[in-house]
């Protein structure tokens, strides 16, 4: 960002990717009065530069969250719930803002899992996805709600429907994934 603002005629930037090096780039560039359009930083408790540079393209996690409260509702008509994040910053803000959503709507949550950690390697994270899927299974759940990036949500889809775990399965917009959600 340092660097970005001393490029003479500079007026905006595009990115970042991640809220937190979002939120440190919107200072400088607040400072220097550069507009900065970020087509990924989600979290709902962005910190607002004092000069107003943040713009978004995507909705915020407690949109987000709202929304997939709402969709269970009302058109999935879910009761009971099992909530899991994959321990990112991105997926335990969508699944602590769906939690937060789901209880004010009256929508049981019967189970809260979460990955051990990230940057597993690709066994781990099946193993973990398998352990968090049985959880699941035992709670009778008709939801599952999953707050995280794609390679853990498509591990663990294929191993609750490995399990013949018939609950429907949302989550945030990382999720549109069709080649990773293809094989579940």
């Amino acid at each position: 960002a340092k660097k970005l603002v001393a490029e003479p005629g500079l007026v905006g930037v595009v990115g970042h990717m991640c809220p937190s090096g979002a939120a440190r780039a919107s200072e400088i560039y607040g400072e220097a009065r550069i507009v900065m359009l970020s087509p990924s930083s989600t979290a709902g408790d962005f910190p607002v530069p004092t000069y107003p540079i943040f713009f978004r393209t995507a909705w915020n996690d407690l949109t987000q969250a709202q929304g997939a409260v709402d969709f269970a509702v009302k058109t999935l008509k879910a009761k009971n719930v099992a909530i899991v994040d994959d321990k990112s910053g991105y997926g335990r803000s969508l699944a602590e803002e769906f939690k937060k959503d789901a209880e004010a709507a009256k929508l049981r949550t019967v189970a809260y899992e979460a990955f051990p950690s990230k940057g597993d390697s690709p066994g781990q994270i099946e193993e973990a996805a398998g352990a968090i899927a049985a959880k699941v299974n035992a709670t009778g759940a008709d939801l599952v709600y999953y707050g995280g990036l794609p390679a853990e949500g498509a591990a663990l889809l294929v191993e609750l429907r490995k399990l013949g775990v018939g609950a429907a399965f949302i989550g945030g917009d990382a999720l549109y994934d069709v080649e990773r959600f293809a094989v579940a």
